[in-house]
């Protein structure tokens, strides 16, 4: 399939497989007629997060046309050390985010102060990070494992976003911290976000990701808030790969540390605890951001066909995000 109709409008809901080809010059827009504005309005996001014990990994390169960025951080839920690294690249020079349906892609993000790799194959993705060129992390992830989310939703104006999600997937390799190797184990969990589309100039959003094992279960949840805006949701519970759709969700802060995520029709019930926040706060103009994602544990149930699942102190993300583009 691929995304783009020959209307010129993109197939929208969830998919089951990954679209076959993302032919953007298809697209139509009365509103975008000029290959620049195209190109300027075209965002492309991805962001992985790994859990490994008591450590926690996220790392991102982002293609927002104005600007390229990249970050990586790894925090250690026990100490509270942590080390992040950063780095902004106008008109994303040294970025590259190519489509999850292009086979043997290569995603970069090149900086002085940050490197980051990220080779696809069919059933893998090989990932190396480092800071002025010493290795912070370098791991090959299996993405065989479970039921991806694969989604497209209209934005705004004749807009859409397109997002794909994989959680609790396995992977081999190693990171540094505190001036010490550590191995990637069995019991390490890995999350993939590939999003891109056309968004709205000014947005918002909430999102809260957790994957943990429970009773000897990989359990991963995905929830979201204004991002698809317009129709339906990314909402997902996985139990041990298996997904199920959530109904629509609210975030709502309670505290300055405490949040409760949660459905009007009581299938999801979630209390957030934040502890150690990335924080970015960018106003250049033409392009705005303030960006917080706190390392979270979390409280509560989801239900599920008339059963629930129980989180108990589990490690969550979650994230709010203002941003013009």
């Amino acid at each position: 399939m691929k995304l783009i109709q020959t209307n010129g409008q993109p197939h929208f809901g969830r998919f089951l497989y990954a679209p076959d080809e993302f032919n953007l010059q298809d697209y139509r827009n009365p509103f975008l007629t000029k290959s620049w504005q195209r190109k300027l309005r075209y965002k492309k996001f991805s962001f992985v997060a790994i859990q490994h014990q008591h450590y926690s990994i996220g790392f991102a390169i982002v293609d927002l046309a104005w600007v390229g960025h990249g970050f990586y951080y790894c925090y250690n839920r026990k100490n509270k050390q942590y080390i992040q690294y950063d780095a902004i690249q106008p008109l994303a020079y040294k970025t590259q985010l190519q489509h999850i349906s292009e086979q043997n892609a290569q995603n970069f993000f090149q900086h002085r102060q940050i490197q980051i790799d990220v080779r696809k194959g069919e059933d893998y993705r090989k990932i190396k990070i480092s800071h002025k060129n010493q290795v912070l992390c370098e791991a090959r992830i299996d993405t065989t494992f479970g039921q991806p989310l694969y989604m497209c939703s209209p934005t705004g104006v004749r807009g859409w976003t397109f997002t794909h999600k994989s959680m609790a997937l396995n992977l081999q390799g190693h990171f540094y911290a505190e001036g010490q190797q550590i191995a990637f184990d069995e019991h390490s969990l890995v999350m993939l976000d590939d999003s891109c589309g056309f968004l709205r100039p000014e947005t918002e959003w909430f999102w809260l990701s957790s994957q943990n094992w429970i009773d000897g279960k990989k359990v991963g949840i995905n929830l979201a808030s204004g991002v698809n805006e317009s129709c339906g949701n990314e909402n997902c519970l996985w139990v041990d790969g298996q997904l199920y759709a959530l109904s629509d969700v609210i975030f709502q802060p309670l505290d300055e540390q405490t949040w409760r995520v949660y459905s009007l029709d009581g299938q999801v019930e979630l209390q957030a605890k934040t502890s150690w926040r990335r924080y970015e706060h960018v106003n250049v103009g033409v392009m705005a951001s303030q960006f917080s994602q706190w390392i979270t544990s979390i409280e509560g149930r989801i239900t599920i066909a008339g059963q629930v699942q129980f989180f108990r102190e589990h490690y969550a993300l979650l994230e709010q995000h203002y941003a013009k583009w």
